[in-house]
């Protein structure tokens, strides 16, 4: 790490902070089950864009990964794929409106059973390409 530019008292700081040694790891806690925090200001954009236009795929952000080269155990893709998602809870939310707010929900478990891994080439016998 360069201190170039660095005034004398923050290099001072620097040097305390380095000297203090490893900086403990920042975690963010939980949020207790059953709790349900209000939408952010972009979610409720995104509800209201739901609403003016029922159906919308524009913020769906799907994708489809190939993977070439040697065997792939789809059991075990699927196992770490769906660990993701049960560790990371924004990828299990959904928008749930009721008659006295809109809030955030989560599913308890990913929200499809299968990640639709295929360890087999397409039907067709041909490379799936994009349209």
């Amino acid at each position: 790490m360069t201190r170039t530019g660095l005034s004398p008292a923050k290099q001072a700081l620097l040097a305390q902070r380095l000297k203090a040694g490893k900086a403990a790891r920042v975690t963010v806690p939980p949020r207790p089950a059953g709790t349900h925090p209000p939408l952010s200001h972009a979610q409720e954009r995104l509800w209201f864009l739901e609403q003016y236009a029922p159906g919308t795929t524009a913020y769906t952000v799907a994708f489809a990964v190939r993977l070439d080269g040697g065997e792939i155990d789809g059991a075990a893709l699927e196992r770490a794929l769906t660990e993701v998602a049960r560790r990371h809870e924004s990828l299990r939310t959904r928008f749930v409106t009721t008659t006295t707010a809109r809030r955030r929900s989560c599913w308890t478990t990913s929200p499809s059973s299968s990640c639709g891994c295929r360890t087999t080439p397409p039907p067709c016998g041909r490379p799936c390409r994009r349209s």
